[in-house]
C-alpha cells in the first residue's frame, strides 16, 4: 500500500530515465517503478543479499534495465547520478539522518528529486504501550523519527518539499505470535537508546504476546497494529 501511495502522489508529467531505489528489499517499489518507467535504468540497493537475491529471482529476468547492487545504503558513493531517488520504509534506520541525506544529495543529478516513505515516532504505539506497562525497566522496541528530525535532515542538506503528507495505517495478523515474528524478520528487535542491550525473556515475550492477542483484536479476530507513515518527495533549493 505504501508503495502505491508514493507511486501516485510523483510528481506528474516528468519521465526520469535514471532511477536508484535504496533500501529495495525484496523490490515492492522497484516492481512499481519498472511499469511506471518500461525505459529508465533502475538500480535496486539493499545491505542485505538475500533480499536482493529475492529481488532478482522475482524481477530481474523480466527487466533488462533493472540492476541490483548490495551495498549500505546509507554510505553508498557512486560516480553516477540519478534523476530519482527512491526509499520506502528504510530510511528510520538510517541514522544520523542528517548523513545519510546528505550521501544521497551527492547520487542526486541537478534537477533530480527525491521520493521517501518512512516510518514515524507514532509507530507501532500499541506495542510499545504494552511493553511500557509490562516491562518499563526495558526499552521501547523500534525508536523512530519525527517530523521535526526529518525537517532538520532534509534544511541542513538544502532540499525543500514539493509535496509531503501522513497517514496511519493498520497492518493485520493472525495472531501476536505471528506479529511478532513478522518484525523479528523485519529487524525490529531493538531501540536505539542507551539500553539497547536490553532485551525480554521468553518468559516476558510469553506474558507479552498473550495481553497483545487479548488487548488489540480486531472484529475479525486478527490482532492490528498501526503504523505512523511520512510520505514525501523532495527537490534541491
Amino acid at each position: 500500500i505504501i508503495c502505491e501511495k508514493l507511486i501516485a502522489n510523483l510528481s506528474k508529467g516528468r519521465e526520469f530515465v535514471n532511477i536508484i531505489d535504496l533500501g529495495c528489499g525484496t523490490g515492492f517499489l522497484t516492481e512499481l517503478l519498472l511499469q511506471k518507467f518500461p525505459a529508465a535504468k533502475i538500480l535496486a540497493v539493499d545491505i542485505s543479499s538475500a533480499m536482493v537475491e529475492t529481488l532478482e529471482t522475482r524481477l530481474k529476468t523480466k527487466c533488462p534495465n533493472l540492476n541490483t547492487l548490495v551495498a549500505d545504503a546509507s554510505t553508498l558513493k557512486l560516480s553516477q547520478k540519478f534523476d530519482l531517488i527512491t526509499c520506502s520504509s528504510s530510511l528510520q534506520w538510517m541514522i544520523p539522518l542528517e548523513n545519510t541525506i546528505n550521501h544521497w544529495k551527492e547520487l542526486l543529478a541537478p534537477n533530480g528529486n527525491i521520493l521517501i516513505a518512512t516510518m514515524l515516532e507514532g509507530t507501532l504505539k500499541e506495542l510499545k504501550e504494552i511493553q511500557k506497562e509490562l516491562f518499563p525497566e526495558i526499552s521501547n522496541p523500534v525508536d523512530l523519527p519525527t517530523w521535526e528530525t526529518l525537517n532538520q535532515a532534509f534544511i541542513q542538506n538544502n532540499f525543500k518539499y514539493l509535496w509531503k503528507k501522513e497517514e496511519t495505517l493498520l497492518e493485520y495478523h493472525p495472531n501476536a505470535s505471528s506479529f511478532f515474528s513478522h518484525l523479528k524478520a523485519l529487524g525490529v528487535t531493538s531501540s536505539n537508546k542507551e539500553n539497547v542491550g536490553a532485551k525480554l525473556n521468553s518468559e516476558q515475550i510469553k506474558t507479552l504476546i498473550f495481553e497483545y492477542d487479548r488487548r488489540y483484536q480486531a472484529d475479525s479476530g486478527k490482532v492490528y497494529a498501526s503504523y505512523q507513515v511520512g510520505m514525501c518527495e523532495l527537490g534541491k533549493k
